[in-house]
């Protein structure tokens, strides 16, 4: 996962629970990233809760499962950061 590492622990009660630790982000600045760009809600929901310093953006899900956009309205998405 490029949000956050995944922590796995186990609690007294034997239920497995899941830590979502976030990556530092903050090292793109310091490589002329001009914009991320998301590709699904849940990437998009993720980069709202950190505070990257960094303009993010939602694109469709790339998934063959997201059949509402077709692959050349995503490709056009696309074609407006590059």
């Amino acid at each position: 996962n490029t949000l956050s590492e995944i922590v796995r622990f186990f609690s007294s009660e034997g239920e497995t629970i899941f830590e979502f630790i976030p990556n530092d982000f903050s090292v793109l600045k310091n490589h002329n990233v001009k914009n991320i760009l998301c590709a699904g809600k849940e990437a998009y929901r993720s980069f709202e809760k950190l505070k990257v310093g960094i303009p993010f953006h939602y694109l469709p899900s790339t998934s063959a499962a997201n059949r509402i956009t077709s692959k050349e309205e995503k490709a056009e998405i696309i074609k407006k950061f590059l």
